[in-house]
C-alpha cells in the first residue's frame, strides 16, 4: 500500500525526493513516516521501472536525488485507485482491538482502571485534533479543506472508540456487581449452613 501512498505523491508529474515527499504527506496528512521509508520505497519502485531519476539541480544535495512517476507507474497508480476498497489493517486488529480481544483474562478491577485510562488518552487525543481540525478550517492553503476532512475522519474514529470503552466499562460492572452478589449469596447461605447444625445438636441436648 505504500508504494502507491509514494507514486500518488507523484502523480502530479512534479519530480521530488524522499525528503519532499516526507513533507508533502506531512503537509497533507499531519502524520509523520520517516523519511528513509520513502528512499527506501523509491528504490523499489525504480526496479519495478514505476519512477525514474529526474535531474538534479546543481546547487542541491547530492544525496536528495529527485524521481518523477513514470507512465507504467501512472497506469498502475490509476489501477489501484479505480478499483474497490479492501479491509485496511485497522479494521481487521488494531492495537484496541488486540487488547479489548484479551480484556476478559485480566482481573475485574485492574479491567476498569485500565479502560478508564484509555478512554482519558483517548479523550485527549480527540481534544488535541480538534484544536488541528479548527485550525485547518481557518486555514487558506490550497490543501487545508482536505487536511480538516481527513482530522474529521480520524475524529470520528475516535469518538467510535470512545464508545466501545464506555461500553465496556458498563458491561464490565455489571458482571463485578452480579458476581458481588453471587458471592455475597454464597456467604450467607454458608453461614445457615454452619448455623443450623448447631441449632439441630443444641435442641437434641435439651431434650435429654
Amino acid at each position: 500500500m505504500f508504494k502507491y501512498l509514494v507514486l500518488g505523491l507523484l502523480r502530479d508529474g512534479q519530480p521530488r525526493h524522499g525528503y519532499a515527499l516526507m513533507k508533502a504527506y506531512r503537509a497533507r496528512s499531519g502524520l509523520d513516516i520517516p523519511t528513509g521509508n520513502f528512499y527506501r520505497e523509491l528504490a523499489r519502485l525504480l526496479l519495478d521501472e514505476d519512477v525514474e531519476a529526474a535531474e538534479r539541480a546543481p546547487s542541491t544535495d547530492p544525496r536528495r536525488a529527485p524521481y518523477r512517476i513514470t507512465a507504467e507507474g501512472e497506469r498502475r497508480f490509476d489501477r489501484w485507485l479505480a478499483a474497490r476498497l479492501r479491509a485496511s489493517d485497522a479494521e481487521r486488529a488494531d492495537d484496541l482491538a488486540l487488547r479489548v480481544l484479551v480484556l476478559p483474562a485480566a482481573d475485574p478491577d485492574l479491567s476498569l482502571t485500565v479502560l478508564a485510562r484509555w478512554k482519558q488518552d483517548l479523550w485527549l487525543r480527540a481534544k488535541m485534533l480538534e484544536s488541528e481540525r479548527d485550525l485547518q478550517t481557518r486555514s487558506q492553503a490550497d490543501d487545508a479543506g482536505l487536511r480538516a476532512l481527513l482530522v474529521q475522519r480520524r475524529l470520528g474514529h475516535l469518538a467510535c472508540d470512545i464508545e466501545l470503552i464506555s461500553a465496556l466499562e458498563v458491561d464490565l460492572a455489571e458482571k463485578r456487581s452480579g458476581s458481588t452478589a453471587r458471592r455475597l449469596e454464597t456467604v450467607q447461605l454458608a453461614e445457615v449452613e454452619v448455623t443450623t447444625p448447631t441449632v439441630a445438636r443444641r435442641g437434641v441436648r435439651s431434650s435429654k
